[in-house]
């Protein structure tokens, strides 16, 4: 196992602890980070908040690169994140899956 990449085994299972892939953006006070979890094309788990704090926790049921929870998190991240002060993410994300259930229903 190359030594720059930190694992740990869950249950017989090699799952990363670090992100594969971030990206960078920032909310009206704080910079933000969008973190994907897994390998490429086969995303398990995404999250946002700083490179410390995690304040929004995805898990990806279809670990495709265009799966429903990938394109809610890049929403999110992109378009709502960057008009929201940092302390109000998890309530903006609460909302934002709130609005994606009822407008498909």
């Amino acid at each position: 196992m190359p030594p720059h990449r930190l694992e740990k085994i869950i249950k017989g299972h090699v799952m990363q602890t670090q992100p594969f892939e971030r990206y960078e953006n920032a909310t009206l006070d704080q910079t933000l980070f969008l973190e994907l979890f897994g390998d490429e094309g086969n995303i398990k788990k995404a999250t946002i908040g700083t490179r410390f704090e995690h304040l929004i926790s995805i898990d990806v049921r279809t670990p495709t690169p265009n799966s429903k929870e990938l394109n809610n998190a890049f929403h999110f991240f992109n378009n709502i994140a960057p008009i929201c002060h940092y302390d109000e993410l998890q309530t903006e994300w609460a909302a934002f899956l709130s609005e994606k259930t009822h407008s498909h229903n």
